[in-house]
């Protein structure tokens, strides 16, 4: 208990510093930073829990590094899945939607992943910092193309804005509106800018062998717009489940549904910070248990904005989809993920739910699922 209340009066010190040094910067008139950002290294074809570095130009809001240092299982996951699904098909395309400053890409570059790599980003910033970074890695292996558009969904009307977001970090964000153009609000007040805006069927990437989707809040209009190309090209999903309203929580059931109906048979939740909450079978229990978290991390993220309570929630999900297909590659994640050194000692042990779905859960999630799910029978150390 001691220990913990440290650790926590560091970070806190940690981030009051941050946020000091990062005034400071921006009254100098600095605008962007260099970080250093860390993926777990890859030995043959057993990623290890030994970390490797490389530099990435980013906004001077951005806090990555800082995130990695205290939470190591934040954005630790994807880039093994990446190595797995490119060593596996090393001729299909993974394609980076809210491909921001090219984090995930370098990410999974340090891995190990060699296999072509499209990122999607529309914001100007974002595209011009995601070229340079990409440029300045270019000693890792694999090729990298940019478009910079604006991925939609059925909605052909979309308000594309930038802003500081409640962590600091610079963010796009895109919404459906009934304007009649697309547009880009720069966080320094420039000019309202048009930007491209393309759907899935558009990019004609007819292999494509993992879609990854990080637009802060915008996934599921992706998702749903974008049914007919996943069920002819099959890839893992990996999206962020993250809600601003009920309505998105109902369209996420809706878009769940109706990838399972096209034969999509394995999931994967992770929480914000890393941490898996449950893995397995794809069905109609695992799709309420999903739902179920998503509703509770937009409930839980209204009352921590209006009451201003320290402890911030948990205010997203990350989910990871994989087709019959592919089953094989879930098998050897999922393998991967419970051998890790990062889970220790507080994995729970495997057990099944009323429908039959293979749960696996752990900290810092295992209160959160006492509460929710004590009728699925789930144990936790």
């Amino acid at each position: 208990m001691k220990n913990e209340k440290m650790n926590s009066v560091r970070r806190r010190a940690e981030q009051l510093w941050v946020e000091l040094s990062v005034q400071f910067m921006r009254a100098l008139g600095i605008t962007t930073r260099t970080i250093w950002i860390s993926a777990p290294l890859c030995n043959g074809d057993a990623p290890s829990d030994i970390a490797v570095r490389a530099p990435l130009r980013v906004p001077l809001s951005n806090r990555l590094d800082y995130i990695q240092r205290w939470s190591p299982q934040y954005d630790h996951w994807l880039p093994i899945l990446m190595r797995i699904v490119g060593a596996a098909s090393p001729d299909e395309t993974i394609i980076d939607i809210g491909a921001n400053v090219g984090d995930t890409v370098i990410a999974g570059r340090l891995a190990g992943c060699e296999a072509h790599m499209v990122g999607i980003e529309a914001s100007p910033l974002f595209a011009g910092l995601f070229k340079e970074n990409i440029k300045r890695n270019e000693h890792l292996s694999g090729t990298t193309n940019l478009v910079e558009a604006l991925v939609i969904g059925r909605s052909k009307h979309v308000k594309f804005e930038m802003h500081r977001g409640g962590t600091g970090k610079t963010e796009a964000r895109a919404q459906p509106t009934e304007s009649e153009i697309s547009i880009d609000r720069p966080l320094a007040g420039a000019a309202t800018l048009t930007v491209k805006t393309v759907c899935l069927d558009d990019l004609q990437i007819k292999k494509c062998s993992l879609l990854k989707i990080d637009t802060d809040g915008f996934d599921a209009h992706i998702l749903d717009g974008g049914m007919d190309w996943i069920a002819t090209a099959r890839p893992i999903v990996w999206a962020e489940a993250e809600v601003t309203s009920l309505e998105t929580v109902a369209l996420w059931r809706n878009v769940l549904e109706a990838i399972h109906s096209r034969k999509y048979e394995k999931v994967m939740v992770f929480d914000n910070e890393g941490a898996l909450c449950f893995s397995g079978r794809f069905d109609q229990t695992a799709i309420a248990m999903a739902v179920d978290l998503i509703d509770y991390s937009y409930r839980e993220m209204q009352n921590f904005l209006a009451t201003r309570r320290l402890k911030k929630p948990v205010h997203y999900f990350d989910i990871a989809l994989f087709p019959a297909s592919r089953v094989a590659l879930w098998e050897e994640f999922d393998r991967h993920v419970r051998k890790s050194d990062l889970v220790g000692n507080e994995v729970t042990s495997t057990t099944k739910a009323a429908a039959g779905s293979a749960v696996l859960c752990w900290s810092p999630a295992a209160k959160l699922w006492k509460s929710l799910y004590p009728h699925f029978g789930i144990q936790v150390r």
